[in-house]
């Protein structure tokens, strides 16, 4: 194809068929993207029916689990701090 012939198709096409064109590329582009979005979606949901226990596991109501975790949590920190001061104490001196 030469310059002639793109020139020649183009110049046959009016402008309103064009922005017909364009429109109707778009909202095939925006159709794809939301398809996509949902198809995304139901595989994170069927994955996360997968991971959840069959019977999960039920609080007595005062947070004791809860409050035990983050007790846990607190003292693996004060231990971490602990290392880091050794750590830095033992390069600086």
């Amino acid at each position: 194809m030469d310059f002639d012939s793109i020139s020649g198709f183009f110049g046959r096409i009016p402008a309103l068929e064009w922005v017909m064109v364009i429109l109707l590329t778009g909202f095939i582009a925006q159709f794809g993207k939301m398809l996509a979005e949902y198809i995304i979606e139901m595989a994170k949901k069927r994955r996360n029916i997968k991971k959840e226990p069959a019977h999960p596991e039920k609080d007595s109501g005062n947070g004791a689990a809860h409050a035990a975790e983050i007790q846990k949590k607190i003292i693996k920190a004060d231990k971490k701090a602990k290392k880091a001061e050794q750590k830095k104490a033992k390069k600086s001196g």
